[in-house]
């Protein structure tokens, strides 16, 4: 009887903190695959903590719906743009967040393009997720729109909020805001002007990406000291990268890149992870002013290269390489060049493999140690002299462990431009080197001794 009377016990007798434990594990903590159908609407909150606790016993659902704590994050990713599916979707979310109560809340909210035709319906679900901007801490919203179609949304009094993800067409408005507690901000989408208003607003951020900024219609005659310069401070992690998404063309454009516009209004003397596109010389310009201003402990550069305006190739990639020499304490490098770039100087593939002997000052990136090259032109040689250099123990350099080349090709020793070229092929760890292109066999003894090598020829989506 006492072994039945023990299984039979109720969940009331289970701690509180125990259940909330057992409940707290089992939360989301990424968004799910996209509900595009109302069968997966249906099996989502049925099958998904915290909504499934309603199938559970009395003991159990009482605890979830009087736990503010449960109901504190909430990840939705929706396609169902009907009128009856989006009054359920709101409805559900009103009685998430009256659950959660004054709780700090992580929000992830994506709806898909299937809501481009029905505008009104996007903009209501993002206001009532608005409506409780006082107590949002982390918040990823997305919107998968055109860029011209944004949400204009006053954000004030946001004193939790550490961590922003504004994706595609959700446009805030923060020009008179302070944000003292944020850490993490990501905007994607947003124009070269609102993306620099965010600087001067979140003084103690740690990471910054501005992501797939369009060209965008500006006062071409607005001054370039319109905003103040931002000092960073704590921020390790700055990535501006390049537009995969489709843009409006835009009626007049800006004549400063994005990445020099950002670049030439913040200081960072704490940066560790710096990632950046950049389509103009004036971007290069501003690079090396800012490494210069800022002189970070820098441990991760990626630099995307595109060639907009043609016959500026010597000056740009001589500036990419006094930009090494301004971060010596470089670990990782990724190198993206230009395959429709009219000239290939092979200046930064030949700064990267001169002789790293004599002073300090002469060297080029001497600690070294991971290299990653993609769509880069250049005679073979130079690709050789890299490992070789890197790979001779020194007592004061860092050896090379690992070099990829994705999507690169060789050219005759001595041309400039790039009307010849040939394929390097493709090897993985792990493959015999004798399988390398007689071109590149001189590898074969670094790679025997342990340094890990790639070639890829075609590149895979994620990396383009």
């Amino acid at each position: 009887m006492e072994v039945q009377n023990s299984l039979m016990r109720s969940m009331v007798d289970i701690p509180l903190d125990v259940i909330h434990r057992i409940f707290e594990v089992s939360l989301p903590t990424s968004l799910p695959e996209s509900i595009s159908t109302r069968a997966d609407a249906i099996k989502f909150f049925s099958s998904t903590p915290p909504y499934n606790f309603a199938f559970t016993c009395r003991a159990w659902r009482d605890v979830a719906l009087s736990s503010h704590s449960l109901w504190s994050s909430m990840f939705f990713s929706f396609d169902l743009p009907g009128s009856e599916d989006i009054n359920a979707l709101r409805l559900k979310i009103v009685r998430h967040l009256d659950r959660a109560g004054q709780t700090p809340l992580t929000i992830f909210l994506r709806l898909s393009s299937r809501y481009n035709s029905r505008p009104l319906h996007s903009r209501h679900i993002i206001f009532l997720i608005h409506s409780r901007r006082a107590t949002w801490k982390r918040v990823f919203l997305d919107v998968d729109a055109p860029i011209i179609s944004t949400f204009t949304l006053g954000v004030g009094g946001l004193q939790l909020l550490e961590e922003i993800r504004i994706g595609s067409s959700v446009k805030l408005s923060v020009q008179e805001s302070t944000l003292p507690s944020l850490k993490c901000l990501e905007l994607e989408g947003l124009a070269w002007f609102d993306s620099l208003v965010w600087l001067g607003v979140a003084p103690n951020l740690q990471e910054l990406g501005i992501l797939n900024v369009p060209l965008t219609s500006m006062n071409p005659w607005m001054p370039q000291n319109f905003f103040h310069r931002s000092s960073l401070r704590l921020l390790r992690t700055l990535r501006i990268t390049r537009a995969k998404r489709t843009a409006q063309i835009p009626r007049v454009v800006f004549p400063v890149g994005l990445a020099a516009g950002v670049l030439s209004h913040i200081t960072c003397h704490a940066l560790c992870v710096l990632d950046l596109y950049l389509d103009k010389i004036d971007c290069h310009r501003t690079l090396v002013d800012f490494l210069h201003r800022s002189s970070p402990p820098l441990e991760v550069l990626g630099l995307d290269v595109h060639f907009v305006t043609q016959g500026d190739e010597e000056d740009r990639e001589q500036l990419v390489v006094d930009a090494f020499s301004c971060v010596p304490s470089v670990r990782k490098l990724r190198y993206r060049g230009d395959l429709d770039a009219t000239a290939c100087p092979e200046i930064v593939v030949r700064g990267l493999s001169r002789n790293l002997d004599g002073d300090s000052s002469s060297r080029i990136l001497p600690e070294l140690e991971v290299l990653e090259l993609v769509d880069v032109v250049a005679s073979i040689h130079p690709f050789i002299d890299i490992v070789k250099v890197r790979c001779q123990s020194r007592v004061d350099t860092q050896a090379l462990k690992s070099v990829s080349l994705f999507g690169c090709f060789a050219k005759p020793p001595g041309e400039l431009m790039l009307m010849e070229r040939e394929e390097l092929g493709n090897f993985e760890p792990g493959d015999d080197f004798s399988q390398l292109p007689a071109s590149l066999s001189a590898l074969g003894e670094y790679i025997s001794a342990g340094m890990e090598f790639r070639m890829k020829q075609v590149l895979d989506n994620d990396r383009m």
